[in-house]
């Protein structure tokens, strides 16, 4: 592709850039090496999504080149052609950029696309969670965990998706798997927003495709076409498995700050404006900011089997919960919530 007027905008994610420098930054056409910008697109790898890139240079006397090397923090990209863009991600951490005896040298850098960065992150970092949902809305919930924006013209896929998903696995592997499973890749537009493709076309018929015959085979190397096989032999094979159940109306979470010998469960006093979230207290102002704070991760309480429910369910893990029922002894002028937060966790609120 030929680029007749490129362009590089430069998003600057965090906040360790030299006094006077914009977060926000851009690199002209003439600071673009001419015919440096190499694309490279591919949707599928072994039937799994693949990822894109950009290649290109950047000439030496262009001042965002030390921002780039001196910062440690995400650096997002938009490549453009004049006002078209042409594609959205990150610049990899990975580049060149050298000092010689005939001066500074041009910066190496690569653009990945947003997934390759983003979905190396885990969807939930310990425990575990419970998708139950179609394939579209699970394909939602991990791009919302993770800041990646699905497309508009993301096609919709209703196939259940029934999954446990652990702790610690990344986004990147539970996509790849689940879409794998029901014959669909993801891949990211020019603008990074995500979009699913169908790779299985059980109604494909054969006569589409073309017939190969002497006309038009290549001969390399005194051979046409080649035949290799390999045989394995498998004696036996193990399949292992877990189950999940379903239970209902069984007690799940009991909140015990502040118990004394008056009151054996929750007892303490929030003062007008305060907020208590499971796990501290907050003033009113504290709570204000917390809410306004995007990089403040909420209580996450997770649930768990009481001890009176154990003939219920023993001990094991709760994998998920829905349909809370609140009892909950409380002054008039208390207002709360207990409501689910995804997986086995809730999320609390008491002012």
């Amino acid at each position: 592709m030929t680029l007749s007027k490129p362009n590089l905008i430069l998003t600057f994610t965090g906040d360790d850039l030299p006094s006077g420098h914009s977060a926000q930054q851009t690199v002209a056409d003439s600071q673009i090496v001419r015919h440096s910008i190499r694309i490279t697109e591919q949707l599928l790898d072994n039937l799994k999504s693949s990822s894109n890139q950009v290649t290109l240079q950047i000439s030496r006397d262009c001042p965002s080149i030390e921002d780039i090397i001196g910062t440690d923090f995400d650096v997002r990209a938009v490549l453009k052609d004049g006002s078209d863009v042409i594609f959205t991600g990150f610049i990899s951490t990975s580049f060149s950029w050298s000092v010689t005896n005939s001066g500074e040298q041009a910066l190496n850098i690569t653009m990945e696309d947003v997934g390759t960065r983003l979905f190396n992150r885990p969807f939930i970092e310990t425990g575990h969670t419970l998708m139950d949902c179609t394939a579209s809305s699970a394909v939602s919930a991990i791009c919302s965990t993770v800041g990646v924006t699905v497309s508009s013209q993301c096609m919709t896929v209703t196939d259940r998706v029934f999954k446990v998903v652990d702790g610690g696995q990344s986004c990147r592997d539970i996509l790849n798997k689940m879409l794998y499973e029901l014959g669909y890749v993801y891949r990211f537009d020019n603008l990074g927003e995500l979009r699913l493709f169908q790779i299985n076309f059980p109604s494909f018929s054969k006569d589409l495709l073309p017939t190969l015959d002497g006309s038009n085979l290549k001969v390399t190397g005194n051979k046409a076409i080649g035949l290799s096989k390999s045989i394995r032999q498998y004696r036996h094979a193990r399949v292992t498995y877990t189950e999940l159940g379903t239970v209902q109306d069984f007690l799940v979470y009991r909140n015990t700050t502040g118990n004394d010998a008056s009151h054996q469960y929750c007892n303490f006093s929030l003062s007008p404006g305060e907020h208590f979230d499971g796990t501290e207290i907050y003033s009113a102002s504290d709570w204000a900011a917390a809410l306004l704070d995007q990089f403040r991760e909420p209580a996450m309480i997770e649930a768990c089997n009481a001890a009176s429910e154990t003939a219920t369910v023993g001990s094991n893990e709760i994998l998920s919960v829905s349909d809370i029922h609140t009892t909950v002894v409380k002054g008039n002028d208390i207002t709360y919530s207990i409501v689910p937060a995804g997986g086995p966790y809730l999320r609390i609120d008491a002012h």
